[in-house]
């Protein structure tokens, strides 16, 4: 396992990503095919809650936009993007992957 991948990222909520469309039919659905994980908890270092879990559009610290596993509650856009720690290996690409360029 790379060091790197365990390390917690700064991100913060982003606002209008709900709009865009996956080919995987959710957000959710579209990080557990691209990190070939199962959403199971909130991804937030400080949550892990078990309960209403969501496909978040995140934005890392070099403004990369990502998917990843939040509970509706660590989701909710406010005036005031908050920031969460998640480890690196939970932010799935937001863009279209092999996986949505595959499918048919």
């Amino acid at each position: 396992m790379k060091v790197v991948n365990i390390m917690p990222a700064k991100v913060k909520n982003y606002t209008g990503g709900a709009k865009k469309n996956t080919c995987c039919a959710s957000w959710l659905k579209h990080w557990e095919n691209n990190t070939a994980q199962q959403a199971t908890e909130c991804l937030n270092d400080e949550c892990n809650s078990s309960e209403n879990l969501v496909g978040a559009h995140v934005i890392d610290e070099a403004n990369n936009l990502h998917i990843t596993i939040f509970c509706q509650k660590c989701n909710i856009d406010g005036d005031e993007p908050k920031v969460f720690k998640v480890s690196k290996k939970h932010l799935a690409k937001e863009s279209k992957s092999f996986h949505c360029l595959s499918v048919k």
